[in-house]
């Protein structure tokens, strides 16, 4: 997905704007994207670089979660997400 794909779509966030790949599942807070799964996969392993460096978001509330919080990342703040599905954990 590229910066230009993102701008024709009115999404807040990168959830809103990967849910659109196939495969790819947000469950959603507010109504705003809030975390990514990848085929049925607990959004907890689901991997999140950026610029080279994993990020990860904690909440503070009874169900803490490794899983990043997307609701921090605005569309328009990428010029481009790529997304790797694979049946093997590399």
């Amino acid at each position: 997905i590229t910066a230009e794909d993102e701008g024709k779509f009115p999404d807040k966030n990168v959830a809103d704007s990967l849910q659109r790949v196939p495969g790819v599942v947000i469950t959603r807070d507010g109504g705003e994207g809030k975390s990514v799964s990848v085929r049925g996969l607990d959004p907890d392993l689901t991997l999140t670089p950026l610029n080279g460096n994993y990020i990860a978001t904690s909440e503070t509330n009874d169900e803490a979660s490794r899983s990043v919080n997307y609701t921090l990342l605005p569309s328009n703040v990428l010029s481009r997400a790529e997304l790797f599905k694979s049946p093997e954990a590399r």
